[in-house]
């Protein structure tokens, strides 16, 4: 997992490397943040912890 700022914004990127679904603490400064999934589309409120599928990443800027 890594964090980038870019220009005003924010990237998250999460990746599970593992053949197992992981759950995954998200940075306590992104809790509650409202960014977008890049992969979907959608908008979503950064969780606490997130459910990564097995070898699935996790692309969110705000």
């Amino acid at each position: 997992m890594f964090t980038r700022a870019i220009a005003g914004h924010r990237l998250l990127v999460m990746v599970n490397t593992t053949g197992g679904e992981r759950t995954v603490k998200c940075p306590i400064s992104l809790a509650g943040a409202s960014m977008t999934d890049l992969i979907g589309g959608t908008d979503i409120t950064v969780p606490v912890e997130m459910n990564i599928r097995p070898y699935g990443y996790v692309l969110l800027m705000d």
